[in-house]
């Protein structure tokens, strides 16, 4: 994704709320990574044990595909892999 799709996206996640609540503020974020052509939103939260320390749990992942100008929508499994969302339509821009 070159640097401009890439602003393109920060500028649309801006809105993506910092947490899930007023009051949860400093105990959960929603926040997101661009890497290459995916952009992946994950939840941060303390760690249970030390709350020094921030988890991530990430959420879903968006795939840019730039020769179809479109993007495909993924889920985790527990074992780290990512599927696409069977009934997601491309998304083309």
């Amino acid at each position: 994704m070159d640097d401009q799709n890439k602003q393109k996206v920060s500028d649309k996640l801006v809105d993506l709320p910092k947490s899930s609540s007023s009051h949860a503020k400093d105990q959960i974020k929603m926040l997101y990574k661009i890497r290459g052509n995916d952009v992946i939103i994950f939840e941060s939260r303390p760690y249970w044990q030390d709350t020094n320390i921030w988890t991530e749990m990430p959420i879903v992942k968006i795939k840019f595909l730039p020769d179809d100008k479109a993007w495909q929508l993924f889920w985790q499994r527990a074992n780290g892999r990512w599927h696409k969302y069977p009934d997601f339509l491309q998304q083309i821009i």
